[in-house]
């Protein structure tokens, strides 16, 4: 028989340990002897340990795993708590301004003040789109919202002379209203896989506002 004939009838055989195992839970409640026999190399020294040792190993690491991701999951709870009472409180804010100058004004600090925003543009259509423009318009129209890197050429269309110092943007279409562009000094903040479920609530939000005060 060859070696690789040998490792299927082990493989085999394994499968059919295994399935034996879990079709028969009870298998070691009737040989308990066996189970004190028993004994795995430790994953780490390589000396022997008992299998009991083992499986109390193992499950104080599932429980730790499972505590980390408790954790982890408790501390997005958490934030996103967070994001919703600053959109909450933005989104009421904004409502109350009368004035579309101001409410723009608003916007940008509260951007700035609540949402780290380094730099915000409002950029409003009047009419035809201009050539310059046109293919960044219908590119984040198509997404809804654009996050990550862009051309340098973007970047001083949406900021003009504070485009050198953006390293990353959100571009959040408002439709037929325009478009607005958040930059971020950081380069990794508004990264391609970031969230942007709250950028699409401030993008209804500021389009509801700006109908109203046209």
């Amino acid at each position: 028989m060859s070696s690789r004939q040998t490792n299927e009838v082990v493989e085999d055989q394994e499968k059919q340990m295994i399935n034996y195992l879990r079709n028969h839970p009870h298998f070691f409640n009737n040989n308990p002897a066996l189970l004190a026999e028993l004994s795995v190399p430790h994953a780490q020294s390589g000396s022997p340990v008992s299998l009991i040792e083992r499986q109390v190993k193992v499950l104080r690491e599932q429980t730790l795993d499972l505590k980390a991701h408790l954790q982890e999951l408790i501390a997005i709870a958490r934030d996103n708590d967070d994001l919703n009472r600053r959109l909450n409180s933005l989104t009421l804010a904004l409502l109350a301004e009368q004035d579309k100058a101001a409410f723009i004004e608003l916007l940008k600090k509260r951007l700035h003040d609540d949402f780290s925003a380094d730099v915000v543009a409002l950029h409003l259509r009047e009419g035809d789109i201009e050539p310059d423009w046109h293919d960044l318009y219908q590119v984040v129209k198509q997404r809804g919202v654009k996050c990550g890197h862009t051309a340098e050429s973007n970047k001083r269309l949406l900021f003009g002379e504070m485009a050198d110092s953006i390293d990353s943007v959100a571009l959040i279409s408002l439709d037929e209203v325009g478009l607005l562009a958040i930059g971020s000094h950081d380069r990794e903040h508004f990264h391609r896989n970031v969230a942007t479920d709250y950028l699409k609530q401030l993008a209804a939000m500021v389009k509801m506002i700006l109908a109203r005060l046209n």
